[in-house]
């Protein structure tokens, strides 16, 4: 028998139209809602316009990696739910803005997640009243996007680090346990929460030659937790359970506001800062045009302490005030998942040269992310 969110999915695939008559607006739809469905019957509207039908049944016949393509029907999810409210309602703020299309084109054509960057940081700055464009298509390099407002100017460049080669691993042994985790006992629904020992990562082998090792011991990793979990459910729920050196578990009944998953394990901290200080701030104060008031928003899944990143930046702006004179602040945002749920921190460059232009992009992210001050 077909599971009926199949059907959406075949319908989609056939036609291309992925917004009519959508798996969330049925009356039997059990997904827990976080958005109003006016919100995300509207984003729907909206984004329909941008990843249209041919570009969702090319996608289809030709599948490749892509941000939005999975939220829009494939997804049945409360994040999927969210996703479509949020970036509907994001580029409708956006739509008057010059050269939108340059990002729209990247989120189409590629997987698209710098460009849900950029969008996000200028939607910030459009909120805040400044007049936003992003470059021409094809423009020489260039700030990803210019806001100027009663005749400041400020360049923006937006940054998003992607993972290393063991978080590559680790991403894959974290989503292999989620999808293995049971999600229901004796016909109720049940959360797990499964948290992996903070060191775990280091049992992997770093050469591509040993790729099937890895594999094997994610997979015995994978065995070992959900054997556990297992012979943890013939208990009374709520439970917790330990797997020596591996991970901690606790398993109870579905409720309201409490969802299930993995996290992960631990990072170096100076090693976090200078990846994000080296392939980050430094990569993108090459983007910004000299002369002029230049932002950085830098997405880091993992960022250092805030007293510690200040330390080392004040270090850094002090020592060759020249290259960052120009540099008004760094905005840090990282990993947002339903278990954190950390607040983006903005590092004003006490250097600068652009003393007002600073105070006013302080006062937008204070406002739209909103960010604390780091």
């Amino acid at each position: 028998m077909q599971h009926k969110h199949d059907y959406f999915i075949e319908r989609a695939e056939a036609t291309g139209r992925w917004w009519e008559d959508p798996w969330w607006a049925q009356a039997d739809c059990e997904i827990h809602f976080t958005v109003p469905l006016e919100a995300v019957n509207r984003g729907a509207a909206v984004l329909s316009k941008y990843f249209d039908a041919d570009w969702y049944i090319g996608l289809a016949k030709a599948p490749r990696s892509n941000l939005v393509f999975p939220k829009l029907c494939l997804e049945r999810s409360t994040m999927a739910l969210a996703f479509i409210a949020s970036l509907g309602a994001r580029l409708e703020t956006l739509r008057h803005v010059e050269n939108l299309q340059r990002p729209v084109r990247v989120l189409r054509e590629a997987y698209g997640d710098s460009a849900f960057l950029e969008l996000e940081g200028a939607e910030s700055f459009v909120q805040e009243g400044f007049c936003v464009s992003f470059p021409k298509e094809g423009s020489a390099k260039s700030a990803d996007f210019i806001a100027t407002k009663d005749g400041d100017t400020v360049a923006v460049e937006c940054k998003r680090l992607g993972d290393e080669v063991w978080e590559d691993w680790e991403g894959s042994l974290m989503s292999e346990i989620t999808r293995a985790l049971p999600w229901q006992h004796e016909g109720k629904e049940i959360i797990v929460q499964v948290a992996l020992n903070p060191r775990l990562s280091e049992v992997r082998f770093g050469q591509e030659d040993y790729a099937a090792v890895n594999s094997a011991i994610s997979g015995t990793i994978v065995t070992a937790i959900v054997a556990a979990i297992n012979n943890a459910l013939a208990q009374q729920l709520p439970c917790e359970g330990l797997i020596s050196d591996i991970a901690r578990f606790r398993i109870d009944l579905k409720q309201p506001g409490i969802y299930g998953g993995v996290t992960g394990m631990e990072r170096s901290v100076p090693a976090i800062f200078r990846r994000m200080f080296q392939n980050g701030v430094l990569r993108a104060l090459e983007q910004l045009p000299k002369g002029k008031a230049g932002a950085i928003i830098l997405y880091s899944k993992h960022a250092p302490p805030a007293e510690f990143f200040r330390l080392l930046f004040d270090a850094a702006t002090d020592a060759d005030r020249e290259r960052f004179s120009d540099l008004v602040g760094v905005l840090v945002c990282t990993l947002q998942t339903w278990f954190t749920h950390t607040t983006p921190t903005y590092f004003e460059n006490v250097q600068t040269r652009h003393t007002v232009s600073s105070k006013l992009v302080a006062e937008v992210f204070k406002r739209t992310f909103p960010a604390s001050p780091g």
